[in-house]
């Protein structure tokens, strides 16, 4: 009977520890910044140095998702950059699509979602990459 009481009281005082955490936290908590600073994490994990951009779209938000998508030159070909971007990607993200013109990263956190799709067309000299990334509450 103690040992379950004792487990009783455990589970009272996580839960008032957890609300006091999410009562602090949340009124702090941006989700304009919190994807902003996903999207330019990303930028920088999916744009090698010495890449020369050559589009950006701003943040577009609705009510379901918000999305941001850029596009860049680079030296090198398709296969180097899949070598380079699956060390920067994984294993936060989990590769679900990987062919001669696309790859798409998927990754499930507590209350959201993020894909990202690069895309390449095998025609274009130089190599030009098109990165779109999705970020979609749970």
């Amino acid at each position: 009977m103690t040992r379950k009481l004792l487990f009783v009281l455990l589970g009272i005082v996580l839960a008032i520890i957890s609300a006091v955490v999410v009562i602090v936290v949340a009124p702090n908590f941006d989700p304009e910044r919190s994807f902003r600073d996903d999207t330019d994490r990303v930028r920088q994990q999916t744009t090698p140095s010495g890449s020369t951009m050559i589009g950006e779209a701003a943040i577009k938000r609705s009510e379901s998702s918000a999305e941001c998508s850029w596009s860049f030159h680079m030296d090198g070909t398709w296969q180097d950059y899949k070598t380079w971007t699956k060390v920067q990607l994984l294993p936060e993200f989990k590769l679900t699509v990987d062919d001669d013109r696309q790859m798409i990263f998927l990754k499930q956190t507590a209350g959201d979602a993020f894909s990202v799709q690069i895309e390449h067309d095998p025609s274009d000299q130089p190599l030009r990459i098109h990165v779109h990334f999705v970020g979609m509450p749970d």
